[in-house]
């Protein structure tokens, strides 16, 4: 009795999804509208939908997912480090901003005060003598090229 009611309710349960493979009809009313439905139009030509659903392996469908999933981590990488590099390009272009800008104040510095003043390597100050200072200026100007664009 029991493998006749299992027997049964599978049926029951079977028989609506009977009308999902049903076949599908698409036509032209007389008003010019496109109608949809399970059974061709009395009088009227009507065009056979055909399904197209194709048998999908759980080993194919795991490898598709696999592929999908390691293109999006490639691109959210590929987003983020454009995201990185932007920063790292800003943040360096406005360090060379800065860099220019002290360098033209200081090749100012060098080229109009009489007297310039500097800490030696034991933190005392000395006057810069002539061949010095025109070092200062080349490596200034040297600066001026890298920095200022």
């Amino acid at each position: 009795m029991q493998k006749f009611l299992l027997i049964l309710l599978a049926l029951v349960t079977l028989l609506p999804m009977q009308d999902s493979f049903a076949r599908m009809y698409k036509w032209v009313d007389s008003k010019g509208e496109t109608q949809y439905t399970q059974h061709p139009p009395v009088g009227r030509s009507a065009t056979e939908i055909k399904a197209h659903t194709s048998p999908v392996r759980d080993e194919d469908a795991k490898k598709q997912l696999g592929a999908l999933q390691e293109k999006a981590e490639e691109q959210r990488l590929e987003r983020k480090l454009g995201a990185e590099k932007a920063a790292r390009l800003k943040k360096d272009k406005e360090a060379k901003k800065k860099n220019c800008t002290t360098a033209r104040k200081n090749l100012e510095v060098l080229k109009t005060a009489p007297r310039i003043r500097d800490k030696n390597t034991g933190g005392e100050f000395v006057y810069l003598d002539e061949k010095t200072r025109q070092k200062r200026l080349e490596a200034t100007r040297q600066q001026i090229k890298e920095n200022c664009e």
